[in-house]
């Protein structure tokens, strides 16, 4: 196979249909440990989030995760 973009665009989309396909037939288990909550609303705060010792507010309003490695 020559490798040119028009090639690499034809495997990209190959991988990435494999790989949607996969993920939506795939079992969910996050049913099993979560539930879905319902908002009313456009934004969420949840004030216990920063309790936690592995976590710290970022500049723009979101929370990371302090320490995190590659």
């Amino acid at each position: 196979m020559i490798v040119n973009s028009q090639n690499l665009d034809l495997a990209y989309r190959g991988f990435k249909t494999v790989y949607t396909d996969a993920c939506t037939k795939a079992p969910v288990t996050w049913d099993k440990i979560a539930m879905t909550v319902p908002s009313a609303v456009r934004e969420e705060t949840y004030g216990w989030l920063g309790q936690f010792p592995q976590m710290r507010e970022w500049p723009g309003g979101g929370r990371v995760l302090k320490d995190i490695e590659a």
